[in-house]
């Protein structure tokens, strides 16, 4: 699902040859037939297939017990276990590749790239996986290289050409994002990116009469009637995505202009909030942000040594929904400004509001600051 370029397409379809799953499942005596009998069970228990099936009388491979769990229950070594396990996959997926392939809808979504490089962005943090930063990082580079024009971000990208002006969404979405990517990455080039996304997201859709974003720009195409959406669906609304983005956006800038704008828009649907609070699932998380009193977490030092990455870690296997982190020895973002090493140690700082905590240099120090006494809300 994901282009030459680093853009991941729209869809694919579940089914092929008429047949629902066709292209993915497996009969338990094709497998057997394909990987041979030595070695048969081992995959087969790993994998969960079964001769009866788990969908429709056929397999879908899942993994129910942990690899190093699964080594120990089967008296085996990983190396071992790798090595069988990578063999026989190949030949699955070379028989595989035999099959007639699912459609794909190859248009490449502004919005939707936006989720997926915000998701790769923070599941590289919380499970330590550099490929997962690199997806996001190349993600993000293709967007601006393909999707950006004369500064306006555009909505779709299919067969080399970008069209359509964007949606108030694919600018929220992506604000949002570049932010989680800074945290990703702490190259600050994302944080000017997402500034910039937002102030032409204010210029091009803010409605200064009656408070909250438009979904289309001030330029768009005349319509006889413009929107505003607030509900979220299956996917956030455009004013609830803008919400928290620039409320995430102030804590990491300082820039104050940011928050106010969110807080009109949750003051737009503070009825709507109270009365109906499970269609607006992500404009509450907005406003849980705000009013949680989010942590703002400052690191000291070269992101790529070993002692920042070790507060780092602190930081990224503790479940904190509501913070903010900057790490690096410059003055940007502004959340770095006026802090310092201590004893030439990285250094960590937690703040509320720019007032901050005494400086910590310990890991556990750090750990202990951020959960107090609550070890459940460590990421093991």
């Amino acid at each position: 699902m994901t282009s030459p370029e680093g853009g991941f397409y729209s869809s694919q379809d579940a089914d092929s040859e008429g047949e629902e799953g066709a292209y993915f499942v497996w009969d338990a005596k094709e497998i057997e037939a394909i990987i041979g009998e030595g070695e048969n069970g081992l995959f087969c228990r790993y994998y969960g297939i079964a001769a009866a099936g788990n969908f429709r009388g056929k397999n879908i491979l899942h993994v129910q017990v942990p690899a190093e769990d699964f080594c120990r229950l089967n008296n085996i070594t990983w190396e071992q276990f790798r090595e069988i396990i990578q063999r026989k996959r190949k030949l699955l997926l070379e028989a595989r590749e035999k099959r007639v392939r699912p459609n794909r809808d190859e248009k490449i979504l502004t919005s939707w790239n936006a989720l997926m490089l915000g998701s790769f962005a923070e599941a590289a943090n919380a499970l330590d996986r550099p490929d997962y930063r690199e997806a996001a990082v190349r993600n993000a580079e293709f967007l601006f290289s393909r999707l950006v024009q004369e500064g306006r971000l555009l909505r779709s990208f299919k067969d080399g050409r970008a069209r359509f002006l964007a949606y108030v969404e694919d600018y929220a979405y992506l604000t949002d994002a570049l932010i989680s990517l800074y945290e990703a990455t702490f190259d600050p080039r994302w944080i000017l990116q997402a500034q910039d996304l937002a102030v032409t997201m204010v210029e091009k859709f803010w409605d200064p009469s009656e408070k909250g974003f438009f979904y289309t720009s001030h330029d768009h195409e005349s319509l006889i009637h413009r929107p505003k959406e607030f509900q979220d669906n299956a996917i956030p609304s455009g004013n609830s995505a803008a919400a928290l983005a620039l409320l995430r956006l102030g804590k990491m800038t300082g820039d104050d202009r940011w928050p106010e704008y969110a807080n009109a828009v949750m003051e737009n649907v503070a009825g709507l909030l109270a009365r109906h609070p499970s269609a607006f699932a992500h404009m509450l998380c907005a406003l849980e942000f705000y009013l949680g009193q989010p942590k703002e977490i400052a690191i000291i030092g070269d992101p790529s040594d070993t002692r920042t990455t070790e507060l780092l870690q602190e930081v990224f296997h503790i479940y904190l929904p509501n913070k903010v982190v900057a790490c690096g020895t410059g003055d940007e973002p502004s959340l770095l400004r006026g802090k310092s090493q201590v004893n030439g140690h990285a250094t960590a700082y937690v703040c509320h509001n720019f007032t901050c905590s005494t400086p910590v240099t310990s890991p556990r120090d750090l750990a202990d600051m951020l959960r107090g006494a609550d070890d459940s809300l460590r990421l093991e």
